[in-house]
């Protein structure tokens, strides 16, 4: 008998036990010698079902505990395969690096820990039958990751193997109504829009002969160097105050060609107002909203008192334990242009999106300038950054006077 049919005979037999009890009951009388030998007998039927039932549980029991077992033993086997993998990847890079510099053969690389490598340069790409993470098949994205600025306030890259189609959807109201009365629909428009990544790419030119004096430290630092200088592109690609391209618009450019172009006083009262900017705009303020400046910002808002109307000072400074206005700050030279000329923002930065789009690849060439001994690593990538709420930020040009006493 399966589980259910034991519980079901061991519900049943209780019925009968109980039927013959209440009998005697409402006869107001002993069960008879037949009745007992009845009772007895359905006893002893129901303590072997129970038993039954017991051993099916302890063995379903025992096979959800195993299964648990084989799917941690799985989970652990795959974390400890990746980590080899991943040191395998890198070892299979350093090696190519030596193999490269040295001009011997490359064959013993190929299809290796999901590695390609030619004679001419190692491309290392995605293995289609295993596949790792990103952070797992390049270590590229770790010091990326730790080098962007959004990162600070919880805002991380999301890796896909294709460029992202987000919806657009407009602001929309729910309204009171009486019990009765008839709804008013409200469109919604779901149209699309395509995320346009853009190529980041990064070489780095190695002597031969350091190539082959040097341990495995080099690709790691190779790898380091990669990630923060492609950081540093992002950074200033977000939030430089002029386009780094008219392809690539940040996140307060637009802004600061329009509505925030006239320059202001960095203070209290205007500092504040942009917080108060995105709220009027309806946008949720979550752990990610931050002040954004430049280093020179930063410095003068420390001794900046905050000053009420009339210039009475509350004995506070406008930036109090490395936050302002109750938000933390992100502080970044690529605020303040080639004139001296920078901005103070303020944003919920998950309404900005950095996609890293693909495959991080990295090649291997020691040919392109064989005659000066040189072997180049060459990085590539593609990125796209998108404000998916434009009212989600607000900024203001500093005006040069505002620190003058």
């Amino acid at each position: 008998m399966n589980k259910e049919e034991l519980i079901q005979g061991i519900a049943a037999i209780k019925e009968e036990m109980r039927a013959l009890v209440e009998t005697a009951e409402t006869n107001k009388r002993s069960l008879s010698d037949e009745e007992k030998a009845l009772f007895e007998s359905k006893q002893a039927n129901l303590n072997e079902l129970k038993e039954s039932l017991a051993t099916v549980e302890a063995r379903e029991q025992a096979e959800i505990e195993a299964e648990n077992k084989r799917n941690l033993e799985t989970k652990e086997n795959k974390n400890k395969r990746n980590i080899s993998m991943k040191k395998e990847f890198k070892q299979q890079i350093a090696d190519a690096i030596v193999a490269v510099a040295n001009n011997r053969s490359t064959e013993a690389f190929e299809n290796v820990a999901g590695n390609t490598i030619e004679l001419r340069a190692t491309t290392l790409h995605d293995d289609d039958t295993e596949p790792l993470d990103v952070e797992e098949r390049l270590p590229l994205l770790e010091p990326l990751q730790n080098a962007l600025l959004v990162n600070k306030v919880g805002v991380k890259v999301i890796n896909s193997a294709n460029a992202v189609t987000l919806p657009s959807v407009n602001d929309v109201e729910a309204t009171l109504a009486g019990e009765v009365t008839e709804l008013t629909g409200q469109k919604l428009d779901f149209s699309k829009r395509q995320l346009d990544p853009k190529r980041v790419g990064l070489s780095l030119p190695f002597s031969n002969s350091a190539i082959k004096h040097a341990d495995r430290d080099l690709v790691a630092y190779a790898m380091d160097l990669a990630g923060r200088a492609t950081a540093q592109l992002i950074n200033k690609w977000m939030f430089a105050p002029v386009a780094i391209d008219a392809s690539a618009q940040g996140i307060f450019t637009e802004k600061l060609a329009g509505d925030a172009s006239v320059a202001k006083k960095a203070t209290w009262e205007n500092i504040v107002d942009l917080e108060a900017q995105v709220k009027a705009a309806n946008v949720n303020i979550d752990e990610t909203a931050a002040y954004i400046m430049s280093p020179q910002t930063e410095a003068k808002l420390k001794s900046a008192p905050v000053a009420l109307k009339g210039n009475n000072h509350t004995g506070k400074f406008i930036i109090e334990d490395g936050k302002i206005n109750s938000y933390p700050y992100l502080v970044s030279g690529v605020v303040r242009d080639a004139s001296a000329n920078d901005y103070i923002g303020f944003g919920v930065f998950s309404n900005a999106l950095i996609q890293n789009v693909g495959t991080l690849s990295l090649v291997v060439d020691n040919l392109s300038q064989s005659k000066k001994n040189i072997t180049e690593v060459n990085f590539n990538g593609e990125y796209a950054v998108d404000v998916q709420r434009p009212e989600a930020f607000a900024c203001f040009k500093v005006d040069a006077s505002s620190f003058v006493a």
